[in-house]
């Protein structure tokens, strides 16, 4: 399924202003798994919060 090209330029906006999956999908009503296969398929880095850098605690 192809996206509308008005859709597809909000997700690149949206992701260029360091929006995680989650406000990307909550700002365009769409499922986070929806952004996440998007981001996946242009091997785009997530943003937000990096996981296992066992610093929390600092």
């Amino acid at each position: 399924m192809r996206i509308e090209q008005h859709v597809h330029n909000e997700r690149w906006k949206l992701y260029r202003q360091g929006k995680t999956d989650q406000e990307i999908a909550r700002e365009l009503s769409i499922g986070k798994s929806t952004v996440t296969t998007w981001r996946k398929k242009y091997n785009l880095p997530a943003h937000g919060r990096e996981r296992n850098k066992g610093d929390d605690n600092t």
